[in-house]
C-alpha cells in the first residue's frame, strides 16, 4: 500500500490577550531575578473555558488558512493537560461540535506536555491507513494559578505555564510543507523519578521553591530524547548534521532545563535550538503544536529544507516530528 503524503495545510496559535510579567504580579525582585535568569519575559493569562475561548477561535483560524470546512474534517484529536471546566466532560467532542465537525470522529489525548505531540503521532498515524483524509489537532490549556504558583513555585523549576491554544490542519494533499517522520520513545520507569523535594547540593536548580528535578533521573530522560530523534532522523533518512535541518525547535521551559538536562540529549551536528519560551512560558499541551506554527509562518524553509521539532513530557515521553519544506 502506498502510504499518503501527510500535508500541513495549516497552523495556529491563539494567545489571549492579557500578559502578565513577573513584576506586574508583585513578585519579589529576587525572585523576578530568577526569573530573567531562566529566560520568562511574559506569560499569556486566561479566563474562562479552554475549549470554547481558545481552543474554538485557534481551530477556526487554522480551518480558515486551510481552505477546508469544517464539514471536511473527518479525525478531530484534542490533548490538554488542566481540567477544561466542569460542564464539558468530553472536550474533544464539544471542540468538533462546536466547530461543526459533525461526523468526525473524535478523539481525546492526555499525555501532559507531550499531548501535543501524542496527538499529532496519533492523527497522522490514523491518516496513513486511507480511512481520514483531513485531521484537525488541537490542544488548549488555562490553567487559573495565582502569581506565587505561576511565577515562583513552577517558573522555579523550570515550568513557567501560559495559558493559550494550539491548532494544525492536516490531509493527504502534497504541501508547501509536510510532515516527513514521527516517532515517539517513553521511560515510564522515570516517572517517580520526575521531582523531589529539594536537597542542597542539587546540580539542577539552585533555589529551593518546591519540588526540583533528580538528577538520577537525567539519564533516562536523556535516553529517550536521544532515541525519538535518531528514530525521526532515521525514518527521515537524514543524519544529524545534514545541513537541509535549518531549524531545531524544543519544549518551550526555562533556560536551566533545557541547557543542562535536556539539550545535551540531542544529537551532535543539529542546529542550535530556537529560543520560543520567553513570550509564552511553557503552553502545557501545546507546545510542539505553537512551535511547529512558528516555523510555519516565521522560518523561510526553502524546498529540501527540513525542521526538528522535540516534545517531551513528565512521565517520561518524547516525540520528535520533522517536516520538509516542498515546492508549490
Amino acid at each position: 500500500m502506498t502510504v499518503p503524503t501527510l500535508g500541513i495545510a495549516a497552523t495556529a496559535t491563539h494567545l489571549p490577550a492579557t500578559h502578565q510579567t513577573a513584576r506586574s504580579v508583585g513578585i519579589p525582585e529576587t525572585d523576578a531575578a530568577t526569573c530573567d535568569f531562566e529566560g520568562y519575559e511574559q506569560v499569556p493569562v486566561a479566563r474562562g473555558n479552554p475549549v470554547e475561548d481558545l481552543a474554538v477561535p485557534a481551530a477556526e483560524a487554522a480551518l480558515r488558512q486551510s481552505g477546508h470546512p469544517p464539514e471536511d474534517i473527518d479525525l478531530v484529536v484534542y490533548a490538554w493537560i488542566h481540567h477544561q471546566g466542569d460542564q464539558v466532560p468530553m472536550p474533544h467532542a464539544r471542540l468538533a461540535r462546536l466547530l461543526g465537525a459533525h461526523h468526525a470522529t473524535a478523539l481525546g489525548v492526555q499525555q501532559m506536555s507531550n499531548g501535543g505531540g501524542a496527538a499529532v503521532e496519533t492523527a497522522t498515524a490514523l491518516l496513513r491507513t486511507g480511512r481520514y483524509r483531513t485531521a484537525l489537532v488541537a490542544t488548549a490549556d488555562i490553567f487559573d494559578d495565582d502569581p506565587h504558583t505561576r511565577w515562583i513555585d513552577r517558573a522555579a523549576r523550570g515550568i513557567l505555564l501560559g495559558d493559550g491554544a494550539t491548532a494544525a490542519v492536516l490531509d493527504t494533499t502534497r504541501r508547501p510543507l509536510t510532515i516527513a517522520a514521527v516517532a515517539s520513545s517513553g521511560r515510564p520507569d522515570a516517572e517517580l523519578q520526575f521531582f523531589a523535594d529539594f536537597a542542597p547540593g542539587n546540580p539542577i536548580h539552585q533555589r529551593p521553591h518546591g519540588k526540583t528535578l533528580r538528577p538520577e533521573a537525567i539519564p533516562a530522560m536523556r535516553a529517550c530524547i536521544t532515541t525519538a530523534v535518531t528514530q525521526a532522523l532515521d525514518q527521515a533518512g537524514l543524519a544529524p548534521g545534514d545541513p537541509r535541518i535549518r531549524a531545531v525547535a524544543f519544549t518551550r521551559l526555562g533556560r536551566t532545563l533545557l541547557r543542562r538536562v535536556f539539550y545535551p540529549a540531542l544529537p551532535t551536528g543539529l542546529p542550535r535550538p530556537l529560543q520560543l519560551t520567553a513570550d509564552t512560558g511553557h503552553l502545557g499541551a501545546g507546545d510542539l503544536l505553537a512551535n511547529l506554527a512558528h516555523i510555519h509562518h516565521n522560518i523561510p524553509l526553502t524546498p529540501g529544507d527540513y525542521a526538528l521539532i522535540v516534545n517531551i513530557a513528565m512521565g517520561f515521553t518524547t516525540t520528535a516530528v520533522i517536516i520538509q519544506a516542498n515546492g508549490r
